[in-house]
Protein backbone atom coordinates (compact mmCIF):
# COMPACT_ATOMS: atom_id res chain seq x y z
CA UNK A 1 0.00 0.00 0.00
CA UNK A 2 1.64 3.31 -1.07
CA UNK A 3 2.46 5.65 1.79
CA UNK A 4 1.86 2.97 4.45
CA UNK A 5 4.61 2.45 7.02
CA UNK A 6 4.92 0.01 9.84
CA UNK A 7 4.86 1.81 13.21
CA UNK A 8 8.14 2.24 15.06
CA UNK A 9 7.05 -0.12 17.83
CA UNK A 10 9.59 -2.61 19.19
CA UNK A 11 9.20 -5.72 21.29
CA UNK A 12 10.23 -5.10 24.90
CA UNK A 13 10.81 -8.81 25.48
CA UNK A 14 11.62 -11.71 23.19
CA UNK A 15 8.14 -13.25 23.49
CA UNK A 16 4.77 -12.12 24.83
CA UNK A 17 1.64 -10.02 24.43
CA UNK A 18 1.78 -6.25 24.95
CA UNK A 19 -0.92 -3.61 25.05
CA UNK A 20 -0.98 -0.98 22.30
CA UNK A 21 0.15 2.34 23.80
CA UNK A 22 -2.63 4.31 22.08
CA UNK A 23 -5.64 2.01 21.76
CA UNK A 24 -7.19 -0.25 24.41
CA UNK A 25 -8.66 -2.55 21.78
CA UNK A 26 -5.32 -3.43 20.16
CA UNK A 27 -2.22 -5.35 21.20
CA UNK A 28 1.11 -6.66 19.93
CA UNK A 29 2.32 -10.26 19.94
CA UNK A 30 6.10 -10.72 19.99
CA UNK A 31 7.89 -13.90 19.02
CA UNK A 32 11.70 -13.85 18.82
CA UNK A 33 11.53 -10.02 18.87
CA UNK A 34 9.36 -9.99 15.73
CA UNK A 35 5.94 -8.42 16.30
CA UNK A 36 2.44 -8.61 14.88
CA UNK A 37 -0.38 -6.14 15.63
CA UNK A 38 -3.86 -7.46 16.47
CA UNK A 39 -7.24 -6.16 17.55
CA UNK A 40 -9.73 -7.52 20.05
CA UNK A 41 -13.26 -8.45 19.00
CA UNK A 42 -15.70 -5.55 19.05
CA UNK A 43 -16.52 -4.28 22.53
CA UNK A 44 -13.48 -5.82 24.23
CA UNK A 45 -10.22 -4.35 25.52
CA UNK A 46 -6.84 -6.04 25.85
CA UNK A 47 -5.66 -6.98 29.35
CA UNK A 48 -1.86 -7.16 29.25
CA UNK A 49 -1.61 -8.83 32.67
CA UNK A 50 -3.79 -11.74 31.51
CA UNK A 51 -2.71 -11.62 27.84
CA UNK A 52 -6.27 -11.69 26.56
CA UNK A 53 -9.20 -9.57 25.40
CA UNK A 54 -11.95 -9.02 27.93
CA UNK A 55 -14.63 -6.53 28.99
CA UNK A 56 -13.47 -2.92 29.40
CA UNK A 57 -14.50 -3.05 33.07
CA UNK A 58 -12.00 -5.81 33.88
CA UNK A 59 -9.25 -5.09 31.31
CA UNK A 60 -7.80 -2.19 33.30
CA UNK A 61 -6.96 -0.03 30.30
CA UNK A 62 -6.81 3.64 31.24
CA UNK A 63 -6.08 5.14 27.84
CA UNK A 64 -8.26 8.04 26.73
CA UNK A 65 -8.80 6.63 23.24
CA UNK A 66 -10.03 3.29 22.02
CA UNK A 67 -11.35 2.41 18.59
CA UNK A 68 -14.81 2.06 20.13
CA UNK A 69 -14.71 5.68 21.38
CA UNK A 70 -16.93 8.00 19.42
CA UNK A 71 -15.02 10.97 18.04
CA UNK A 72 -16.85 14.36 17.99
Amino acid sequence: MPGWRRPRWQCHQMNGFFQDEDDCTKYYFCQNYEWSHYGCPEGLHFNEERSRCESPETAGCDKRYSSSTQMP
